[in-house]
Parts: structure tokens; sequence; C-alpha cells
């Protein structure tokens, strides 16, 4: 970011226009410091509109509350809180005391191991592991979720219309992982899981 000098209350009406045209010329020379930050500059086809946003990162805001001055400035708004040493990004509503979180933790991934974030705070893992023959299975999410597993799905590819029964033992669910139980058998090919928490 860049620093922008400015000098408040110039002109100032008792001077003659020649004492303040230094600093009148200084104020408005800082003004392209300022625009050319988050937007496209002057004297170009797209100026004015934003090339990038910048927020910067508060901090000691208790989620789900928000800054003060936001609440019922009557202006959707958003803003980065910083989360567990990370800056985050949320939204609130013009009339809201409540904000809503967009970004979590980490990285999403795409892949057949992954998770993203949802908006409300709520993240998604999913996940598979080939099944033939085994009966159990410790699994490790691609991430710890921070606060809580709600819930932890699975399903199974089989190679014949055999019943094959299986779950996820509930004692086992953590942060970090869960155990499946399963019927070892060669039909089983492989267990799809997905996990969901914040």
């Amino acid at each position: 970011m860049t620093f922008a000098a400015y000098t408040s209350g110039i002109p100032n009406p008792p001077n003659d226009p020649s004492v303040d045209v230094f600093t009148m010329q200084s104020n408005v020379n800082a003004i392209p410091q300022l625009i050319d930050v988050d937007h496209v500059g002057f004297n170009s086809t797209y100026g004015g509109t934003h090339a990038q946003v910048q927020l910067q990162e508060l901090s000691g805001i208790a989620p789900p509350g928000v800054p003060t001055g936001l609440v019922g400035n009557g202006f959707g708004t958003l803003y980065t809180n910083v989360i567990n040493g990370n800056g985050e990004l949320w939204y609130v509503r013009g009339a809201s005391t409540t904000g809503i979180q967009l970004t979590g933790p980490g990285t999403p991934t795409v892949s057949s191991n992954g998770y993203t974030f949802l908006p409300g705070g709520i993240l998604m893992e999913w996940g598979n592991f080939t099944a033939t023959n085994i009966s159990t299975k410790a699994v490790t999410f691609p991430l710890a979720f921070p606060n809580n597993v709600f819930n932890v799905q699975v399903t199974y590819v089989v190679s014949d219309s055999s019943t094959i029964r299986n779950g996820v033992e509930s004692g086992t669910i953590s942060k970090t992982g869960f155990t499946w139980i399963g019927t070892s058998t060669s039909s089983l090919i492989s267990v799809y899981w997905t996990a969901v928490g914040n």
C-alpha cells in the first residue's frame, strides 16, 4: 500500500491562492496514489473500474460479530476478520448484527480426496478408498475440522448384486478422521465418503 500525504483545510480562504498553491498541488497529486491502488487509474479506457479489491485484515472481532460501525448502516459490506491466524472473508447485511463467513481454513482442493468451504461456516470434505477384502479402514480427513464434525456418510461400489452392510463406527469419528467398519468380501470394490462440519 502507498502512503498518500494530504493536508486538510487547503486552500485556506484568508490566504492568497499563491500561498497555498504548492500544498494544493501536493493534495491533487496524491489522488492517483489512492485511486491506482485498487482501481484502473486516470487516462485509461477503464479508468475508475476496480482492478482488484484489497481489504485490511481486521482482528479482535468475535465471530459472528461485525466491525463497529457496520450494523444498521444500510449497506451490505464485505470485510475480513482474522480467524485462527488467517484473514477470512465475511459479509454483513446492512441492518444485521451477524456476519456470514464466506471463506475458511486452507485452500479448497478439487481432487478425489479433498475439501471446500461453504458460506456460513460449513466445511465439506470427501474421499474414497479401495475396500476389497477388508473389514475396517482408518480414514484421515484431508483437513482437520477446526470445531465439529456434524455428519459422515459412506457409499460403496460392488461388483455384483450382493447386499453388503457397512457403516461408520460412531465411537471413532473425530475432527481428524473416522474408522469405517464394513464386510470383508471380494464383491466390495471401493467406499466413497463425505463429511460435513465446521
